[in-house]
């Protein structure tokens, strides 16, 4: 059942509305890059559109059974423990081949940067932006630490591109600036103090919160 909303003189389903939310960060991704050919372009956003799109179908359809699996497994913890697995095992099972089908169209249309552009502007920039951080906050790491900090935040890129709203990238990008967070530390530095004196220092980035 749609749910409807009315803006203006204009009625629309909220599904219609969230497709129209996919349409404008796909355009504005896109157009961005100004790529050298129109056609290029209008295909890749109906591509991007269409990738939101169904991978927001399978995380809504996800979130209705993990809400069935609360209220019909209540006394039953194991078999609930065992029914949530298998709700996030099934979504698991159809966004990753999605995701995989829609990088091969990016990446038979870009170069490898372009690429990269396109990922960064589905996860909202939080790649470049904290790997900008992390190499100001602890200026003395050494290159393999780096280079570990890098590989860190690009998994954490293409696990937050499995998310179709800010809220459940930022679910993703705590849990590994959590993990790079205690990398850090682990290898002798004072994140703590190195940190707070970043923080204080850049007290108007929001992303950074």
């Amino acid at each position: 059942m749609s749910l409807f909303i009315t803006l203006g003189n204009y009625t629309i389903t909220i599904s219609q509305e969230i497709e129209l939310s996919h349409r404008r960060l796909a355009a504005s991704i896109l157009q961005e890059m100004r790529l050298s050919e129109v056609d290029k372009t209008n295909r890749l956003i109906e591509a991007t559109v269409y990738y939101l799109d169904q991978l927001d179908d399978i995380l809504d359809k996800r979130a209705v059974t993990l809400n069935g699996i609360e209220k019909n497994y209540k006394d039953d913890p194991k078999e609930k423990d065992s029914q949530i697995v298998k709700a996030y095992e099934i979504a698991r099972d159809k966004y990753l081949p999605l995701k995989r089908m829609y990088v091969d169209k990016l990446e038979n249309d870009l170069t490898p940067y372009q690429v990269e552009r396109v990922k960064d502007g589905l996860t909202y920039d939080a790649f470049p932006n904290f790997h900008h951080m992390y190499l100001e906050m602890v200026p003395g790491l050494k290159p393999g630490e780096k280079a570990h900090i890098l590989a860190l935040l690009v998994e954490g890129r293409e696990n937050a591109m499995l998310a179709v709203n800010k809220e459940g990238q930022t679910q993703w990008w705590d849990k590994y600036r959590g993990i790079i967070n205690n990398y850090i530390a682990s290898q002798g530095y004072d994140f703590g103090k190195l940190s707070k004196t970043w923080d204080k220092a850049n007290a108007d980035k929001e992303w950074a919160n």
